[in-house]
């Protein structure tokens, strides 16, 4: 099951306990680093793995905003800092 959380550049969340960071966003896609490590493209068309069984995608639309997680089983996300979308 995906959750999908607002978020703008700038905006922290805490996925499993490691820190991920939005750096920059363009029309259906977000640039994030996870505990500061090396920056990665999240687009709506592909799904990346920033942790282990962890995916990160983002929805698609002109003004959507938003990231969906998905994950085999549990796993805590938290907004830690970072405006409300």
């Amino acid at each position: 099951m995906a959750l999908s959380i607002g978020v703008t550049v700038g905006s922290r969340i805490t996925v499993g306990g490691h820190a991920l960071h939005v750096k920059a966003a363009r029309p259906n896609e977000f640039v994030v680093t996870v505990d500061g490590g090396p920056e990665v493209v999240v687009g709506a068309e592909t799904r990346e793995e920033i942790l282990p069984d962890v995916f990160v995608s983002a929805l698609a639309g002109p003004a959507s905003g938003r990231l969906a997680f998905e994950t085999a089983g549990a796993i805590r996300i938290d907004r830690i800092e970072g405006p409300r979308v």
